[in-house]
């Protein structure tokens, strides 16, 4: 087995159209970088917009002491208490300067701390169920997270302020002077985080490759690999078959050949982006903070690199239900394009379909559902659908014994054309 295996590889590598295939895919990975990269916010950028903010503090204290002496004394005390109130709220920001110039970011996480403690606090139980930014959720979670960040010595990715933080129960966006629209639309753009640290950007990186999109790449990338044989009469298949080899060991080696390729080019992938990382920025932190969902306005949060492994063994358990139904229909077809064309048909036509079945009671068994690896990790499909039967544990075995079971019916059918001759 270990020879065949060995000899399905050398032809994939051999071929040009797997090479060029694979020589975009790493073009991306780059290209990806670089948007990654113009987007990250530096610390010298918010160094840049604490000057600008204690200079205009100042200016402001200014001009109120100067007002101060023309003004009667009612007015007088009005501009005391400005004078107190503007006094303070400068001091708050020039420590928020100087930490930052320091990378000081035990401090500056405190002050966020000690802040969202007391906007959390004007907040009653039955507060914590509305739905307007920011929810009790989303300032619980940012308090917690920072938290965690302090008690492990990790620098924030940024922004890190009030205005960077959103959760999914963030519905209503009602702030007076702007409307709903754009006062979301600049939430999300201020809590969308970059960052171009090798941790992280592997993180982006799997997050959009972990979905529709990147099976779809995969199956494109291993698409004939079953069908260049010829399946026919005359194909070359038959002439491995003169050999002492079974008909079900050739095919069963081009399946381990596919899974342990496309193994290889998630971990080239993996190390590709490490390095990318760490040589323009830093490696990051493998215990960075990752919100996860629970029941009840319940949450967790897990380690980044947790994260990544769990998504990537879930996307693993995707491309082997893909590859699975591509084998099948290789074998009914005979013809590596339409075999592609009807996996990739099936994966969609699956999806929109099990859109509408959510409420039965087998629906969290539904391999289509967990296709969005990002949001199955994040229990973001379990609230949507609010029901937390959508988990992991559940992606896992919905989507192996569906494999299993397309997988014994491929070789059913095999057996029954190799009998038959056809």
């Amino acid at each position: 087995m270990i020879k065949l295996i060995h000899f399905e590889m050398t032809k994939i590598i051999k071929s040009n159209f797997f090479r060029m295939i694979l020589l975009g895919f790493c073009i991306f990975i780059v290209a990806y970088y670089v948007f990654i990269n113009l987007n990250t916010i530096r610390v010298e950028d918010l160094i840049v917009d604490a000057e600008s903010t204690v200079q205009s503090n100042n200016e402001n204290l200014e001009r109120l002491r100067e007002s101060l002496d023309a003004s009667d004394e009612q007015g007088k005390k009005q501009i005391e208490d400005e004078l107190e109130f503007w006094g303070e709220w400068s001091k708050k920001d020039e420590i928020k300067l100087k930490a930052l110039q320091e990378n000081d970011w035990t401090t500056l996480l405190e002050l966020a701390i000690a802040e969202d403690e007391d906007r959390l606090s004007a907040y009653t139980k039955d507060d914590y169920y509305t739905s307007s930014w920011p929810t009790p959720f989303t300032m619980e979670t940012r308090l917690e997270g920072y938290r965690w960040l302090i008690e492990r010595n990790i620098d924030p990715v940024l922004r890190y302020d009030f205005w960077s933080h959103m959760t999914f129960y963030d519905v209503n966006f009602q702030v007076d002077g702007i409307s709903e629209e754009e006062h979301k639309a600049w939430l999300v753009k201020l809590s969308t985080k970059y960052s171009s640290a090798g941790m992280y950007y592997l993180n982006h990186l799997f997050r959009i490759l972990f979905g529709v999109s990147g099976a779809v790449f995969f199956l494109f990338l291993f698409g004939d690999i079953v069908t260049k044989e010829g399946l026919g009469r005359s194909g070359p298949i038959h002439l491995l078959q003169t050999q002492p080899i079974r008909r079900d060991k050739v095919l069963l080696s081009k399946f381990l050949t596919v899974l342990l390729s496309s193994v290889f080019i998630l971990v080239g992938a993996s190390i590709i982006s490490l390095i990318l990382g760490t040589v323009f920025d830093s490696f990051g932190y493998w215990n960075y903070p990752v919100l996860i969902y629970g029941e009840a306005y319940s949450y967790f949060f897990m380690n980044m690199s947790t994260f990544i492994l769990k998504s990537a063994f879930l996307f693993f358990m995707i491309l082997l239900f893909c590859y699975s139904i591509l084998f099948l229909y290789s074998i009914l077809t005979k013809r590596a394009s339409i075999a592609l064309g009807l996996t990739i048909a099936t994966i969609i036509i699956g999806i929109k379909l099990s859109e509408g079945s959510v409420l039965f009671s087998l629906a969290p068994y539904i391999p289509f559902y967990y296709f969005s690896v990002p949001q199955v990790m994040t229990m973001e499909l379990a609230v949507t659908l609010k029901n937390f039967d959508f988990s992991y544990m559940n992606g896992l075995i919905s989507l192996g014994v569906s494999s299993f079971i397309i997988l014994f019916v491929t070789y059913i059918v095999s057996v029954m054309q190799y009998k038959f001759g056809r």
